[in-house]
């Protein structure tokens, strides 16, 4: 028999999807733009465990988190759009490998070892209605995957903003 409960919430009041904050700490020229930010989504592995009668699932122990995807307008000088992609032109350095020296030795990460100067963490802010911080998510060592194309147009009657999608993984993300 199922349980059933008359108590209320103490908090009736839904989620606002436009109340949040998001910044990724190597890119500050990107937090005031930011449009869009999905919250990943979380993978728990399985395994069959075969019987006789029924292969039963049985909870695995890897955890995976879906892509971390951030929508932004591009600024008028395109120094937002061009910190994530000189991010993975150093990263790939499809030219040469002189690239990925250049990347290294550029001035703010001179101090940080070479690892670590891969990755930034991020931190989305959800906020409430009055906007106060409900939770704060901080993703881990995040790297950019994917800048989608920017599309020109000059038949548009109307003046659009020039919006970008950058795609990044990251290794685990804390809640607080």
């Amino acid at each position: 028999m199922t349980a059933y409960s008359n108590a209320f919430p103490a908090d009736l009041s839904p989620l606002n999807p436009n109340g949040f904050t998001f910044k990724v700490s190597r890119l500050p020229d990107t937090t005031f733009f930011v449009q869009s930010v999905n919250l990943p989504g979380i993978n728990l592995g399985e395994f069959m465990q075969a019987t006789p009668l029924v292969a039963s699932p049985i909870p695995g122990e890897i955890i995976t988190y879906q892509d971390l995807s951030v929508e932004f307008q591009v600024d008028a000088q395109m120094i937002n759009w061009k910190a994530i992609h000189d991010w993975m032109i150093g990263l790939g350095y499809p030219e040469k490998h002189e690239q990925y020296l250049s990347y290294l030795t550029s001035d703010e990460k001179a101090k940080i070892s070479e690892i670590s100067q891969n990755y930034s963490d991020a931190t989305l802010q959800v906020l409430s209605g009055q906007n106060t911080p409900v939770k704060t998510f901080t993703f881990v060592d995040c790297f950019p995957t994917a800048l989608d194309p920017i599309q020109f147009e000059s038949k548009m009657q109307d003046v659009m903003m020039v919006s970008a999608r950058a795609t990044f993984k990251f290794t685990y993300y804390n809640i607080s």
